[in-house]
């Protein structure tokens, strides 16, 4: 199944990166390796890399996919961290991540 990242409004222009060689988790999730990598949509207009914040808590990973292009954060918690990457990749796939617009006081 092909991932083609959707365009949303943008907040800043969009920078360099692939992490694709450097990651090979991110080759079997086309999803995740977009947001994290594409500096640019399907019809050539720029965007802004997403972030993406890995931790653990009480046995439990869980993971902070930012989306620097819209400011929305999406919360994720999965067993392992390839469960973690493949909640994200499925709720990317699916539309069915619960995106928040960021808040202004918490942004430096």
């Amino acid at each position: 199944m092909a991932f083609e990242l959707k365009k949303r409004p943008a907040a800043v222009p969009g920078e360099s990166a692939d992490l694709t060689a450097a990651c090979p988790l991110l080759s079997t999730r086309p999803a995740l390796r977009a947001m994290l990598c594409d500096v640019s949509y399907a019809d050539g207009s720029r965007r802004v890399t997403a972030t993406l914040l890995v931790f653990t808590d009480g046995g439990a990973f869980k993971a902070c996919l930012r989306d620097r292009d819209t400011e929305e954060t999406a919360w994720v918690t999965g067993q392992g961290l390839t469960g973690l990457l493949d909640a994200l990749e499925v709720g990317l796939q699916e539309g069915r991540l619960d995106w928040r617009k960021e808040s202004k006081r918490n942004r430096r």
